[in-house]
């Protein structure tokens, strides 16, 4: 199997797994009319594949009392989630995933994060984000109201609509998520199923109660790592090689740990080191009329004039220069 194509023996290892007969299996979709019905059936978004002629999918689905389950085998696409009013439901449903491959999960403001197989994520039907896979990926997705998983609302309301646990618990919930939807998809109704399908959902509560009590914990972490920012930031600014990645070193965290600290605020961390420099830039400017723009640049902070000059003009409506005789011009008057 390629990373590019959907090859009959995938196919029916899915199927079996789903505990399907090879004549029960659904036919797969293909092409630009089988992205269109995938698209119609999983009504989560809109997947979109690199090269329409190569996509094939084939999925199941199970209408249980309280979620709907689904199972999904597709070659690589992107996911624009939250396009809307999805599914005819707005943000009024959660949606349950876990993932047998990597994938890369990208929000509204450009941030991305790496999902690894074990993780489990939880997002609500309206959030906006982009999911990516770069190979043949198997979903388990759940699907449900936010009645039925009324703790993941206090999870999703500080995290843009989508979170990803990656706790000890969280991954069990996941390995369980997997054996659950093989479990139920292929086999009749029974009393076992709709005691599964309660369990199912004791166990993400519990995961999503972890989860949200860990990133209440971080709050006050998060509120000294940026304050320790600040006072770097301050102390460091005008060495041209001071970065995030900098920080993040002299904080003895991962630059992944790091940024998580900045995922609710207004500013990255690259941008609060650029606006210190330009306004350490705006005061030698007027102060030392007679500095060479160049000089200026260096002196707070830039390795380079193209891009003092541009973030100056960009933050300022106008070039150094321009900005050096408007403040010499009021100052006569």
């Amino acid at each position: 199997m390629t990373a590019e194509s959907l090859q009959p023996t995938a196919v029916t290892d899915w199927s079996l797994r789903l505990g399907l007969a090879p004549e029960d299996a659904p036919a797969a979709l293909r092409g630009s009319g089988g992205l269109l019905e995938f698209n119609r059936r999983i009504a989560l978004g809109r997947a979109r594949s690199l090269d329409v002629s190569e996509f094939a999918a084939v999925l199941w689905r199970r209408r249980l009392s309280t979620m709907t389950v689904m199972s999904l085998l597709h070659t690589p696409l992107s996911m624009e989630l939250g396009g809307g009013d999805v599914g005819g439901t707005g943000g009024d449903e959660v949606v349950v995933a876990t993932v047998g491959t990597s994938m890369v999960i990208e929000s509204a403001d450009g941030h991305t994060e790496m999902h690894r197989p074990d993780q489990l994520i939880v997002f609500a039907s309206g959030a906006r984000h982009r999911l990516v896979t770069n190979g043949v990926a198997e979903v388990t997705a759940l699907r449900m109201s936010f009645v039925e998983f009324g703790s993941a609302r206090a999870l999703l309301r500080n995290c843009g609509g989508l979170a990803v646990m990656d706790s000890f618990l969280a991954q069990t919930v996941a390995r369980s998520i997997r054996g659950f939807g093989a479990g139920v998809i292929g086999a009749p109704p029974s009393e076992s199923t709709a005691a599964a399908e309660f369990a199912i959902l004791e166990l993400l509560s519990a995961a999503a109660a972890e989860a949200t009590a860990r990133r209440t914990s971080a709050s006050s972490s998060t509120q000294q790592v940026q304050r320790e920012t600040q006072e770097l930031i301050e102390r460091h600014y005008r060495d041209p090689e001071f970065s995030p990645t900098a920080i993040a070193d002299r904080l003895h965290l991962s630059r992944r740990q790091f940024y998580r600290h900045f995922e609710n605020s207004d500013r990255g961390v690259a941008e609060l080191i650029a606006d210190r420099r330009l306004q350490a830039a705006r005061t030698l400017l007027v102060s030392n009329p007679e500095a060479s723009i160049a000089s200026v640049a260096r002196a707070s902070g830039f390795g380079s004039l193209g891009p003092f000059r541009l973030r100056f003009r960009r933050a300022f409506g106008m070039g150094p220069n321009e900005f050096r005789d408007t403040m010499a011009d009021a100052a006569a008057h």
